[in-house]
């Protein structure tokens, strides 16, 4: 599962098959430290696996997208 924080727009829909380079949303700004000047826009992303209750665990993906090759449209 992906999470995806601080989009002014989602562009996706649950379900969707996504490639890479697709659109997904439109980076925004918002939570707490939106409101200061010293923080840019930018994106949460996190990749997190559910664990045998169904909790939510993050996993560090730092390695794989290190090594990704990337696609250009």
């Amino acid at each position: 599962m992906w999470y995806y924080a601080h989009f002014r727009e989602v562009t996706v829909e649950t379900g969707q098959t996504i490639l890479p380079g697709d659109k997904l949303g439109q980076v925004g700004r918002s939570g707490f430290n939106a409101m200061n000047p010293r923080s840019d826009t930018h994106l949460h992303l996190m990749l997190l696996d559910l664990d045998e209750n169904f909790y939510p665990k993050a996993i560090n993906y730092f390695e794989w997208l290190k090594g990704a090759e990337f696609l250009k449209k």
